[in-house]
């Protein structure tokens, strides 16, 4: 099997996981600072970002509004959990984070290249 597919199973582990953490009450998580909430945000989606991109021959247009989406998504779901609420800065901090990932996947993809160019 080609990395591709072993890139898919760990997107699809790292969004199972980072959905069961954004959604699970905060009584069962323990408690975070404001400036950890949102290097957290950053962290998990520049990993979703660089692994997606990566493991998927996707636009970056393309994950970026797929993540977009996501983060929304979990900020509408987190509003109807107890200990729970929306936040635009989340939002926010996803998006630096999916600008990260990106950012990275195409460090690797170029870095990737050349060293293939390269006679060894």
């Amino acid at each position: 099997m080609n990395p591709q597919f072993y890139g898919k199973i760990v997107v699809t582990v790292g969004v199972i996981a980072i959905t069961y953490l954004a959604l699970t009450p905060h009584a069962t998580i323990p408690s975070i600072d404001q400036a950890n909430d949102k290097l957290k945000h950053i962290l998990a989606f520049a990993f979703l970002a660089c692994t997606t991109t990566l493991s998927w021959n996707w636009s970056w247009k393309k994950v970026f509004f797929l993540l977009l989406f996501y983060g929304a998504a979990i900020e509408l779901a987190q509003s109807g959990i107890a200990g729970r609420h929306a936040s635009g800065y989340d939002i926010v901090a996803d998006v630096v984070g999916i600008f990260v990932g990106l950012l990275l996947s195409t460090i690797f993809r170029k870095w990737r290249l050349n060293s293939q160019k390269k006679p060894q």
